[in-house]
């Protein structure tokens, strides 16, 4: 097949069934095979490896034999992962996914949660402050322990 065109150093899966199940004589040994030259003739982008890519879902392999068992890839045997092949996304291969918004007003909407946020924690510090400073008046003039007495007599004062 290299010898042939030398160009497509990676030939796609449907060719390579096609060219391994067939006799000597170039008889069909299968059904599948002239099916899926038939299919080939068609629709020829169905078997295009121009992207780099020699499976993928829907291929005209796919059409022919139907969906890969699992475990499994048409024509590729057990030796490569169907993931990898059919280049089926997973959650682990997404983790390290930074997601970028072209929506401006997305970053204008984080930019004033994070000020409010920021206001909120500060508004909470002088209350934790104030909430001290009433803490030790009542502790120095002696109050009872209540702490809605200090708070009344703070106000009265």
């Amino acid at each position: 097949m290299r010898e042939q065109d030398p160009e497509k150093k990676n030939p796609h899966r449907a060719v390579l069934y096609i060219h391994t199940h067939r006799a000597n004589s170039s008889k069909n040994i299968n059904a599948h095979v002239g099916d899926l030259k038939d299919l080939l003739v068609q629709q020829p982008d169905l078997a295009d490896t121009s992207q780099g890519k020699v499976a993928w879902k829907g291929d005209a392999l796919t059409r022919i034999l139907g969906e890969e068992k699992p475990g499994r890839v048409h024509g590729l045997g057990l030796v490569p992962n169907p993931d990898k092949v059919l280049d089926c996304s997973k959650s682990g291969r997404l983790k390290h996914l930074n997601i970028t918004s072209l929506d401006p007003t997305s970053s204008e909407d984080v930019v004033s949660l994070r000020l409010q946020v920021e206001k909120l924690v500060n508004h909470v510090q002088n209350l934790e402050q104030k909430t001290k400073a009433l803490e030790q008046q009542q502790n120095q003039h002696g109050g009872s322990g209540d702490p809605l007495s200090a708070t009344t007599n703070a106000q009265i004062t």
